[in-house]
């Protein structure tokens, strides 16, 4: 009789049940969320009559025009907001990051901050900031900046986590006396 592969040596009951769970729940799910042959086929000719309205391109150079000041605010608004957002995520990790951090048990805080910034999709952080300042480059470049910040935030306390007291040290004068302990 055969082994079983190395990766199955060992497994308790329990985990070989969530495991089964899991593939069982994964297989029930499929039929639900994945598009059958016949919707594809049907769908065909939307897609055909889409495409269909989008050629030929429009050439209008009044509309190229237009749409090449549409394509330059939208990198003015990705470079802004990727700008805006390493700014604002430095100080967030090194907040966070459990190594230099002068606020002790107060890092949570900022690691709960990052980690829940980071859970809400970018779509919602959009939606969050259209309602607030209305339709325009603003809303898009807050949510760029913040959708960065909690990225960069995340990222940047990585070779910052070992815990070297004499680093922490040099940082605590400049925290709050009250979260310095």
């Amino acid at each position: 009789m055969r082994r079983p592969p190395g990766r199955f040596e060992g497994m308790s009951a329990l985990t070989f049940t969530l495991l089964l769970a899991v593939a069982a729940l994964i297989l029930a799910s499929l039929g639900d969320v994945a598009p059958s042959p016949q919707r594809l086929y049907e769908g065909g000719p939307r897609i055909a009559k889409l495409v269909g309205r989008m050629m030929p391109p429009e050439t209008d150079p009044a509309f190229l025009v237009r749409m090449g000041w549409r394509m330059l605010e939208t990198l003015q608004i990705a470079l802004v907001g990727t700008a805006f957002g390493v700014l604002i995520s430095v100080p967030i990790a090194w907040a966070a990051a459990r190594g230099v951090t002068p606020f002790g048990a107060g890092a949570v805080l900022f690691r709960g901050l990052v980690s829940f910034a980071r859970t809400v999709p970018d779509l919602v952080w959009a939606l969050i900031f259209v309602s607030a300042v209305g339709l325009g480059a603003v809303p898009a470049r807050s949510r760029s900046s913040w959708t960065r910040s909690a990225f960069a935030g995340g990222s940047l306390p990585r070779p910052w986590k070992t815990p070297n007291p004499s680093r922490r040290r040099r940082w605590r004068p400049l925290a709050p006396r009250a979260l310095a302990s």
